[in-house]
């Protein structure tokens, strides 16, 4: 027997999908039945609390402490690495100009450079003989869709680097396609302005660390609020007074700190009841509202006693960047448990009674469209919603609720093994 051609086949099977889901439309419309498929997805449920974030601030004593970078020097202050970066004794973590003249120009001269860099990189590539344009397509569509996605979540993030990296990789493209692309002009007037400001005499003095750790140019007055090394088992009064401390007063001179152990905490606290499936060493997603840190690993250091039907919880995580370094008192948001399940409107929810053994039971389900065939399908929910259950996607051949079943959400006189003509 011959066979169809795969393309044929392919368009005959988009056809009869329509015609079925057309065909069941139209029955819904003929008589009042509204249904809706059995989708998956995935719900969390969660403890909110106001905390406050602990790091290893201190060296030394509170009153002369070692950790602060200070610098008495009248002039202008500039980061030299990104808040949160790691770094060794004696690197380089801020520069300091005597003028804010000296501090534009040198950030002038910087993106100077790299401009530079970024046309002498092409410039290269012009040269060359062979790009692999499948790789360049690749990158420029993972690269627009990493766009497009942060545009459309409002995380304009590194947004300027992601347009930059997305601009080379066309040129790029252009070159590989054999498009004659001269920046020699580019490069020229580029050089000659960075030999014009070298020539204007920048006074800078660069700062280090003493130590090794984490850099972050900020300080808030909460350094030191407690001792890093006394935070297990804390009470709720005291993860409470925290979390309600104020800052104290930071001098001036005061401009940046280093963090020396990396793991950092969140302290809270929240009602007991939330803690039936939250232990001691278990790993749990954390959020911080109102920040771009979302759904980071943190376990958990430990849980006091109940007081006032409420536990203090201490959470650790050692991930650090400039978003991290940047947490003080938040909002968080702890998800204690995750569930995948079918979602299924409470509005479809239906009891019903099955002889089971001899026995009467009675089962809480669902009516699905099967053709024109009614059935009945249980429902096995996993966690309760105000507008909806998740439930157990489960087998038809045992008579439950499966994904892309036709939901019956509203129906008159229905009941298993009915016909809908």
């Amino acid at each position: 027997m011959k066979r169809l051609p795969t393309k044929i086949m392919s368009a005959l099977a988009v056809v009869l999908l329509f015609a079925y889901i057309g065909y069941n439309l139209y029955l819904n419309s003929v008589n009042n039945i509204y249904t809706q498929y059995a989708v998956m997805i995935t719900e969390n449920t969660t403890a909110d609390a106001d905390c406050i974030v602990i790091r290893d601030e201190v060296r030394g004593s509170n009153s002369d402490n070692k950790a602060l970078i200070r610098n008495n020097k009248e002039g202008v202050y500039i980061p030299y690495v990104k808040d949160g970066s790691r770094v060794a004794a004696g690197d380089t973590i801020a520069l300091f100009f005597k003028s804010a003249n000296d501090a534009k120009i040198y950030m002038q001269k910087q993106e100077l450079e790299k401009e530079l860099e970024y046309y002498e990189q092409l410039q290269n590539q012009a040269l060359l003989s062979y790009l692999d344009i499948d790789r360049l397509d690749a990158t420029i569509n993972n690269e627009l869709d990493e766009l497009i996605f942060k545009i459309e979540s409002n995380d304009f993030t590194e947004i300027s680097e992601n347009f930059e990296t997305l601009k080379y990789n066309i040129s790029s493209r252009q070159i590989a396609t054999g498009e004659k692309l001269d920046f020699s002009k580019q490069i020229k007037q580029l050089k000659k302005e960075i030999k014009n400001l070298s020539g204007s005499g920048i006074n800078f003095s660069k700062i280090t660390a003493d130590f090794p750790g984490c850099f972050i140019s900020s300080i808030d007055g909460y350094e030191g609020v407690t001792d890093y090394g006394k935070l297990d088992g804390i009470s709720v009064a005291e993860a409470e007074k925290l979390v309600n401390s104020e800052p104290k007063k930071v001098g001036s001179s005061v401009i940046g700190k280093i963090v020396g152990e990396y793991n950092w905490y969140a302290v809270c606290s929240i009602p007991s009841t939330s803690i039936e499936n939250l232990y001691v060493g278990k790993t749990v997603k954390a959020s911080f509202e109102n920040t771009d840190v979302s759904d980071i690993p943190m376990k958990v250091k430990s849980i006091s006693e109940v007081s006032d039907s409420k536990v203090s919880v201490i959470l650790q995580s050692n991930l650090m960047n400039e978003d991290i370094a940047a947490l003080r008192k938040e909002k968080i948001s702890i998800v204690l448990d995750s569930f995948e399940g079918l979602k299924v409107p409470n509005e479809a929810l239906v009891e019903t009674e099955k002889e089971e053994d001899g026995k009467t039971v009675k089962k809480i389900g669902v009516y699905v469209l099967n053709g024109q065939l009614v059935k009945f399908r249980e429902v096995d929910a996993l966690l309760y919603e105000d507008e909806y259950v998740v439930a157990r996607n489960g087998s038809s051949a045992s008579g439950e609720i499966t994904l892309n079943d036709m939901i019956i959400t509203k129906g008159r006189d229905l009941y298993d093994g009915k016909i809908i003509t």
